[in-house]
């Protein structure tokens, strides 16, 4: 059989529920600095670029992605990415981006 403390003698705590009041603020709060410091997923961006000499291969973030030109459609999100690009008697050159598009044109050095 279980008994109330107040069955037993013992005098009830009092309920404090203040902290009730502030669930609500805490969740708006919550919504308000995750909206402004979380990047907008839905946002894109375009990556185009030829490379000369055109012969050279391209690797988009360590995967191969071509010859000579590349063409991707990204979020911005905050990831930086990178492209290595090599040809035969030029220097090999990585470029690194995140949420802007590298130059247009990416020329490679001659060894």
């Amino acid at each position: 059989m279980a008994y109330s403390l107040t069955e037993i003698g013992l005098p009830s705590r009092p309920r404090n529920r203040r902290w009730l009041l502030a669930l609500p603020l805490v969740a708006l709060l919550t919504l308000v600095v995750g909206a402004t410091l979380w990047p907008h997923g839905d946002e894109t961006y375009t990556v185009q670029f030829e490379v000369v000499p055109r012969v050279a291969t391209v690797r988009f973030d360590g995967r191969a992605a071509g010859v000579g030109t590349l063409r991707q459609t990204l979020r911005r999100d905050g990831v930086t990415h990178h492209v290595d690009l090599a040809a035969a008697g030029y220097r090999p050159m990585t470029v690194y981006f995140r949420d802007r598009a590298p130059p247009a044109r990416i020329a490679l050095i001659r060894e």
